[in-house]
């Protein structure tokens, strides 16, 4: 009984740590920090852990949708109060700002939803129950830790780093170190339990060396994983951050004029002069004739260039002018 308390306390844990993580990224997008510091604010986002505990007991216990509705109403009405309460004693100036209104709305936002989820899981598990008396309990993911949900608040991490938001990638860093040993110790239970539960009866199973032996196991792994991630702890105020939204904030439209003869073609440079003349630094154009480029470049009555404009002409044309 004592081992399906403490797994049901880590399923709430899950959960928990899991809505928690919205007000933060709510905050790091609208660039929004609060007076009162990271840890209080994550202390107050942990709130929600009050509609995952109250929406689990109603859905386990309740005999009524009307009584599950008349409850969520009530959760509601009460998370309302309590989040504008902290809201409000939270503030500096006992007016709301935009921050503390965001809190609020999320967190009511999170409670909207686990309510629905926890209905939509009862519904499921108790079709599942009618259509195969034999088949398995349904298990919804808010019920269900496992280390394959760590990459969940890796991807809130990199939202931190990229929104250049230290107080999301804090709290999304610590979250998952914790929610890593969360998983395993759940692992550790329900492993355990599952085959004590396969083997039941078979005699003779020593049933506390089996737990004994299991602890002692997930401990050494647990201390070798906390030696790997403590100078990550240690070197957490190193992080160099980033803004995505900076990383085009810079680059403008270049202005382009229309001109008749060439097409597009860049505004004049400064001082009246063509970016194209300047580009060119005198060589000839390309609607120029070889005449044209003798006569521009000064050597239209030179016997030399005559000749060879001559020889030219003999060889591209085959005749002479």
């Amino acid at each position: 009984m004592m081992r399906d308390q403490g797994a049901r306390v880590m399923e709430y844990l899950h959960a928990t740590l899991f809505f928690a993580m919205f007000v933060p990224l709510v905050y790091a997008v609208a660039q929004w920090s609060d007076p009162a510091g990271t840890g209080m604010l994550y202390l107050k986002c942990l709130m929600i852990a009050v509609p995952v505990i109250v929406t689990e007991r109603a859905a386990r216990r309740g005999r009524s949708v009307v009584l599950y509705v008349l409850i969520s109403l009530l959760l509601l009405a009460g998370m309302g109060g309590v989040t504008g309460g902290i809201a409000f004693l939270s503030g500096e100036r006992g007016v709301f700002e935009s921050y503390q209104i965001c809190y609020c709305a999320v967190l009511l936002a999170d409670t909207f939803f686990v309510i629905v989820k926890r209905f939509a899981d009862r519904v499921k598990a108790a079709k599942r129950k009618r259509d195969d008396p034999l088949a398995s309990r349904y298990i919804s993911f808010l019920e269900h830790p496992t280390l394959s949900l760590v990459w969940y608040f890796v991807v809130f991490y990199l939202f931190g780093f990229l929104l250049n938001s230290e107080l999301l990638c804090d709290i999304s860093f610590y979250s998952a170190i914790a929610y890593t040993f969360l998983a395993l110790l759940y692992e550790y239970f329900c492993g355990t339990r599952a085959y004590l539960e396969m083997n039941k009866r078979t005699k003779g199973i020593p049933r506390r060396r089996l737990y004994g032996v299991s602890f002692s196991m997930l401990l050494i792994y647990a201390t070798l994983l906390f030696g790997g991630v403590l100078p990550a702890v240690l070197l957490a105020g190193q992080r160099q951050y980033t803004d995505i939204r900076e990383w085009f904030g810079d680059v403008k439209p270049i202005p382009y004029e229309y001109d008749a003869d060439y097409g597009f073609r860049p505004p004049a440079a400064a001082g009246g002069a063509d970016w194209m003349e300047l580009l060119n630094d005198g060589e000839p154009a390309p609607h120029e004739s070889p005449a044209e480029i003798e006569e521009n470049a000064g050597l239209g009555n030179d016997d030399q260039m005559q000749h060879l404009h001559r020889q030219y002409e003999e060889v591209r044309y085959g005749r002479t002018q």
